[in-house]
């Protein structure tokens, strides 16, 4: 299948629904990383039974991603965490998990091998999926997109 950033977000909406919700983003879930593969009418699937998971979503990545990636186009990672507000002020330098306005946060991220991106975040206790394309910037956009560099 060729993927587009439209297909991506499609695909991200529907994981979205499945993956993210009040219960995994608070409850620490352990990140995990999947292929994506595409069923003869282009619907979009989580291989589950290879699914991977792990504490740390970049040992995770280094180790179970690069696995993954040397055999697929296309996989989703999942992880949730603390976000915070970056660009306002000073408080920049704060850690996530240590910032006045944190929030708790799931987030799915979907990657192929041609550097097409999407992800998708749900915030704790807001019923919104919000789903952007390309704009993922910091370290953890680094790794996966060094997944097949």
């Amino acid at each position: 299948m060729n993927n587009t950033p439209e297909t991506i977000h499609e695909a991200l909406a529907l994981f979205g629904a499945d993956y993210l919700d009040d219960n995994s983003v608070m409850s620490g879930n352990k990140a995990w990383i999947a292929p994506v593969i595409y069923d003869g009418e282009g619907n979009p699937y989580v291989v589950t039974d290879e699914r991977k998971y792990g504490g740390d979503i970049y040992h995770l990545l280094a180790t179970a991603g690069a696995e993954l990636a040397s055999k697929h186009t296309q996989l989703v990672i999942y992880t949730c965490g603390w976000a915070a507000p970056v660009g306002e002020d000073e408080d920049d330098m704060i850690a996530p998990s240590e910032h006045p306005k944190r929030i708790r946060v799931g987030l799915l991220v979907m990657a192929t091998n041609t550097g097409l991106t999407g992800s998708a975040m749900k915030k704790q206790g807001d019923p919104e999926l919000l789903i952007v394309g390309d704009e993922a910037k910091g370290a953890l956009a680094d790794a996966i997109t060094d997944l097949w560099a």
